[in-house]
């Protein structure tokens, strides 16, 4: 028995792939699925896929999104009007400020990363840190980064709590998350 028969092949959809980015390599199927391995069974299984087909699907134009968002359920439905949006999306999701920052300049200063399209933050966070730092920190680094805040605050709320005029350039969306106008503002980044 030869090492590639031990390997398992996991089928995934280019959208799981996408979203979970597990897989360093893809063998696609005529059904639209793809064959995922990790760089150690791919080792075992290269014969299967050319190293073209791995430039061509890595190179098709996709958008990438950093949502913070320490709620579940929230994430959840963000997830969901994104991809309802574009479905050629990389979702990359973060807890609190101090990661969300660190993700943020992780992507940007390497130079073989693709830099966010969009930011979605939630106002509190973990720990009760806040988005609104994250977003400050994204728009002072790349300017031409799209942001959006999302909050159940009121606008005079987020800026008591952080103690700012009311002279942020940032769009803000009230929740509950009316799907017209996160439309209306996400759409322009995303397509």
């Amino acid at each position: 028995m030869n090492g590639t028969q031990d390997a398992t092949i996991i089928p995934v959809s280019k959208e799981a792939y996408m979203q979970f980015g597990q897989a360093t390599h893809l063998q696609e199927h005529t059904n639209g699925f793809f064959n995922a391995y990790t760089s150690e069974q791919f080792e075992n299984y290269s014969n299967l896929i050319s190293n073209e087909e791995i430039r061509e699907f890595f190179s098709k134009d996709y958008k990438k999104v950093l949502v913070l968002e320490d709620d579940d359920f929230q994430f959840s439905i963000i997830e969901e009007l994104l991809l309802e949006i574009n479905e050629n999306i990389e979702i990359d999701r973060e807890l609190d400020e101090h990661h969300g920052i660190y993700r943020f300049d992780k992507t940007i200063n390497n130079p073989r990363e693709k830099n966010y399209d969009l930011i979605i933050s939630d106002i509190v966070l973990l720990n009760n840190t806040s988005g609104l730092r994250v977003v400050n920190h994204c728009k002072f680094i790349s300017p031409d980064t799209k942001c959006l805040l999302v909050s159940a605050l009121s606008l005079s709320k987020i800026f008591l709590k952080e103690n700012k005029s009311n002279n942020v350039n940032v769009d803000i969306i009230p929740k509950p998350i009316e799907f017209n106008l996160f439309h209306e503002l996400v759409s322009p980044a995303l397509n």
